[in-house]
C-alpha cells in the first residue's frame, strides 16, 4: 500500500534552497481522496481533492533525510472518505508548498468519528 511516493517539483526548489543554507520548515500534513498517474506526481501542488489536514507528531533526522511521523485520525471526518494521497507541505520563510507526496489507487477507509472515534493511523515518511 501506498507504493508511489515523490519529492514534488515545487519541493525540490525548496530542498535545492536548502542546501543552500535556507532553514527548511515542515509545517504541515494533508490527506486526500483521489488519485493522478504516477507521472503526474511530481506536477503536483496540491492533494487531489483534500480532505483533512493531520499532524505531524514526530521528526527525526536518519540517515538520507528526516523520517516524519504523521498521524490521521477520524476526529473532526464528518463524511468517511477513501485516503488515497497524504503529502507534507514547507517552507524556506516563505508560503507553504507540497514538497512530498505520497499516493495508493486502493487506499485505506477512513470512518466518521461518530462512527469510530478511536480511529487512528500512524504513517512514516522519509524525506
Amino acid at each position: 500500500m501506498f507504493d508511489n511516493a515523490v519529492v514534488t517539483n515545487v519541493g525540490k526548489q525548496l530542498l535545492a534552497q536548502y542546501v543552500q543554507g535556507a532553514t527548511l520548515v515542515f509545517a504541515q500534513a494533508k490527506a486526500g481522496t483521489g488519485t493522478v498517474s504516477v507521472a503526474s506526481l511530481m506536477a503536483q501542488t496540491a492533494l487531489v481533492s483534500e480532505k483533512q489536514t493531520l499532524s505531524i507528531v514526530k521528526k527525526e533526522v536518519v540517515t538520507g533525510g528526516v523520517r516524519l511521523s504523521i498521524q490521521l485520525t477520524s476526529y473532526g471526518v464528518t463524511t468517511g472518505y477513501t485516503l488515497n494521497q497524504y503529502g507534507v507541505y514547507a517552507n524556506v520563510g516563505g508560503d507553504n508548498v507540497l514538497l512530498a507526496i505520497v499516493q495508493d489507487e486502493t487506499g485505506i477507509a477512513i470512518p466518521t468519528f461518530s462512527d469510530n472515534p478511536d480511529f487512528v493511523v500512524t504513517m512514516d515518511l522519509v524525506v
